[in-house]
């Protein structure tokens, strides 16, 4: 318990750190998992603001104010209990704060008016993802769990493609796979994605009544959430003769999967990456069959940075975890898409859903 308080503290230190303005200036944090991730703590409404000079402030509202106060002892906060916009802006006033960045992805818009008319001489300003960030690169701990996770996750795929068999509807095969989560004491880290045959030429396929017939494919994508982070796994269960460009589709996929581990290290640009996997699809004539990135980061998130695009100038590095996830989709016959989860490590990369 020590050293986790330890860890938030030296992250609170680290986020307060890369506010690279002067002493006027304060970050509003308002994404539920930069919360936790900074603190261990979320409740509904709450907020960190992180300023130039100051200990950092937790704000959340009364109601919460006591499991707040027991959940946070030992982090080095001030707690603020009651109506965001009055606190926040008696902190603004009494610190001296000029300039206040905040996350248009998360902030409510009535949250954003509200501190915009709260005083002439407060600018709000897009702040960059500062804490979003420092989640996008693991430390040991998190490596630790994470590998936990995903681990818990290939198992319960082992487990339940035993008992796939034809004749089940994707919502049997679904409360089948949420029995098995939840009755290993996990939930789920987004709800399950069960397509048969045609159904999987929609990549977010919304589970029915469509049964499993005798020579189809069903693609099955679901992850487990253990201590706050998540798991990501997409796999291809098939018996029979089943649609022969179905399988050609997989062919492409796997090819597209393993050359891309191949090429998974520190350093490796993403947008390159991509490029490469979806070349390779298209000089087969399937590149109208993409639908999607090549993948995106794990974490606290199902979804978080580095996303895996055409278009992206980042490079990968080292702590880095993402989820790597070829697929195409060919409509009215279905989609093949394969998901692992990858650890990016010092000269290379490891599987974590071996």
């Amino acid at each position: 318990m020590r050293n986790e308080v330890s860890r938030r503290n030296s992250l609170l230190k680290k986020a307060r750190g890369k506010i690279a303005g002067p002493a006027s200036e304060a970050v509003l944090v308002s994404d539920r998992y930069d919360i936790s991730y900074l603190t261990g703590f979320f409740t509904a409404g709450a907020m960190i603001m992180l300023s130039a000079k100051g200990r950092p402030v937790y704000f959340v509202d009364s109601m919460n104010h006591d499991l707040a106060r027991k959940m946070l002892d030992g982090i080095e906060i001030d707690l603020k209990a009651g109506s965001l916009v009055k606190e926040l802006s008696g902190c603004v006033r009494d610190r001296g704060i000029k300039k206040l960045g905040i996350d248009e992805d998360n902030l409510p818009a009535s949250i954003y008016t509200r501190l915009s008319g709260t005083g002439r001489n407060l600018k709000i300003w897009r702040a960059p993802g500062i804490v979003r960030k420092m989640r996008a690169i693991k430390g040991r701990e998190e490596i630790e769990i994470m590998r936990r996770t995903a681990g818990e996750t290939v198992r319960i795929w082992k487990d339940m493609k035993k008992r796939i068999s034809p004749g089940m509807s994707e919502l049997e095969l679904m409360t089948m796979l949420d029995i098995s989560i939840r009755s290993r004491g996990y939930d789920n880290s987004f709800p399950a994605i069960i397509a048969v045959g045609e159904n999987s030429a929609y990549p977010h396929a919304i589970p029915s009544d469509r049964k499993l017939g005798r020579d189809e494919h069903v693609l099955i994508d679901f992850g487990i959430r253990f201590r706050g982070y998540c798991s990501d796994l997409t796999r291809i269960w098939a018996k029979g003769r089943i649609n022969r460009k179905i399988r050609e589709l997989e062919k492409f996929v796997d090819c597209v999967r393993d050359r891309t581990l191949k090429r998974l290290k520190p350093g490796a640009d993403i947008g390159s990456l991509v490029k490469r996997a979806n070349k390779f699809f298209y000089d087969n004539d399937l590149g109208k069959y993409i639908l999607h990135g090549l993948g995106h980061g794990v974490g606290l998130d199902i979804h978080e940075i580095p996303f895996l695009g055409e278009a992206s100038g980042e490079r990968l590095r080292k702590g880095m975890v993402v989820a790597i996830e070829p697929g195409l989709y060919m409509p009215g016959v279905g989609g093949i898409r394969k998901e692992d989860m990858v650890l990016i490590t010092a000269k290379g990369c490891e599987v974590l859903t071996q």
